[in-house]
């Protein structure tokens, strides 16, 4: 049976880590710069998905339509908008398709939940803050082992 890593994930740069949710082991791998992109993009397209669906039965012409779309595609995104929840589940599904890339983000609807976003999200600081943390503390309650002492 593979020890625990009593380190915090941001150790793990460059390397994947196991983490095990819903009894099940995934690797997991540091968020990129292109990861926090993809998630603006998201934000950015879910905000258009739901303005579009607001407007649907109302008369707003078409021209109104398109200059609302054109702002909110423009306009900057940060990480405080949107659902907090979505945007966790997002970002690890950035850090799990590393190594699964068949794993769809409908897939981590059964994996990040409201009984774990915090635990979810805390794995996510690890993995963005490249040792920033003490690094002694482990920053979940989650089962994180270290893959690369698994491996041999």
């Amino acid at each position: 049976m593979p020890e625990k890593n009593n380190n915090t994930l941001s150790q793990a740069l460059g390397k994947g880590m196991d983490v095990t949710l819903r009894d099940k082991t995934y690797k997991v791998y540091p968020l990129t710069v292109g990861d926090i992109a993809d998630l603006e993009s998201h934000i950015r397209s879910k905000k258009i998905t739901d303005f579009i669906n607001a407007v649907k039965e109302t008369d707003m012409d078409s021209a109104e339509r398109l200059t609302v779309i054109t702002t909110l595609a423009s306009e900057p995104v940060s990480m405080e908008q949107g659902n907090e929840v979505d945007n966790v589940r997002f970002l690890f599904w950035c850090a799990i398709r590393k190594d699964q890339p068949e794993m769809k983000l409908e897939d981590m609807n059964n994996l990040v939940g409201v009984d774990n976003v915090e635990d979810m999200n805390a794995i996510l600081e690890g993995l963005s803050v490249g040792g920033e943390k003490d690094k002694n503390e482990n920053p979940t309650k989650l089962a994180v082992e270290d893959t690369a002492s698994t491996s041999s």
